[in-house]
């Protein structure tokens, strides 16, 4: 199932936090706390392919928490 960003960003990256869960994070929006991108940017579909390849029984995370907003 395609996330809900999809069809607002074309260009992907995985990003992965520190207990190997894996994500498809639009490609420029700024990270969640904890995740990092582990270099592969491309469609969603590659991107999931990716997933699938490098840890197949790992989690996937659909949509991480986004960042906080900044206080006021």
């Amino acid at each position: 199932m395609p996330n809900q960003h999809a069809a607002e960003v074309s260009l992907f990256e995985v990003i992965v936090n520190e207990a190997d869960e894996y994500a498809v994070w639009g490609l420029g929006k700024p990270l969640p706390p904890g995740w990092t991108s582990v270099g592969l940017e491309g469609s969603q579909a590659a991107c999931l392919d990716y997933i699938n390849v490098v840890s197949p029984d790992r989690v996937l995370i659909a949509e991480p928490a986004a960042p906080a907003a900044a206080p006021r």
